[in-house]
């Protein structure tokens, strides 16, 4: 009976710790994305109709500002130039 009854105080005492942790985590959470809000720079965004070209190399498409031109073809990085120009 007794140990039972340490059993039962035990699973409850973790249970109460589970939703202590979760209670506590929560708040941080929502402290840390207050002062962040302050402190977020403005992402980049690609303006709406500009032009996205496709890769050569990886088939990814990506705006066309960002582009790698070598003999006619266009690759989303420097690396992925050369990569294809040994192939």
């Amino acid at each position: 009976m007794n140990l039972v009854r340490l059993l039962l105080i035990l699973i409850l005492g973790l249970i109460l710790w589970s939703f202590f942790k979760r209670w506590l985590h929560s708040h941080a959470d929502e402290e840390e994305s207050e002062s962040s809000v302050s402190q977020e720079k403005p992402q980049p965004t690609l303006k709406e109709g500009g032009k996205m070209l496709r890769c050569e190399h990886c088939e990814v498409h990506f705006p066309a500002g960002d582009a790698v031109h070598f003999q006619g073809k266009v690759f989303c990085s420097e690396a992925h130039r050369r990569l294809n120009q040994s192939d």
